[in-house]
């Protein structure tokens, strides 16, 4: 499943986001050229190098990639990382816009494969055995969801 997040939404909710995370999720298509342009616009200050500035002002989107590469080549390249900061990022944006989605359940189910399984989004998946003695249904699910996306946000802030 693509995802084409608001740059000023990943700027906002995830400050943590560097050049490299955010080349990371360009080249998985969970931000477009025109997120990567909005959150450079967001994130730009007086401080800001050159280069930051180029991509905040970028109107050909055949050079954002390019560009990224050269924000991103001085960072520390941590592709587990970055693919968690974006599976958060993701099921934030689908929890708080769920209503948007006729089902957001199978939309979960659908980022838990892309994302390979992981562990932390299990317990609300549909599908997924519970405990005994665990609550169940949908208003079960979208509590374990929450704690989900309360603890991730702790732990990539």
């Amino acid at each position: 499943m693509e995802f084409a997040l608001p740059g000023k939404f990943c700027a906002i909710e995830m400050p943590s986001l560097d050049w490299h995370d955010l080349k990371y999720g360009l080249s998985h298509k969970y931000i477009s050229e025109d997120g990567v342009i909005e959150f450079a616009l967001e994130t730009l200050t007086e401080n800001s190098n050159e280069i930051h500035y180029d991509l905040a002002t970028c109107s050909n989107h055949f050079d954002v990639p390019r560009i990224m590469e050269q924000l991103a080549f001085h960072e520390n390249k941590n592709p587990q990382l970055s693919k968690q900061k974006w599976l958060y990022l993701i099921l934030l944006w689908v929890f708080l816009h769920k209503e948007s989605y006729p089902d957001p359940f199978s939309v979960v189910e659908e980022i838990y494969a892309d994302f390979d399984y992981p562990e932390e989004v299990a317990p609300f998946v549909r599908y997924m055995p519970v405990a005994d003695g665990e609550a169940v249904g949908e208003k079960a699910l979208m509590e374990k969801w929450a704690a989900m996306l309360t603890s991730f946000k702790k732990k990539l802030a």
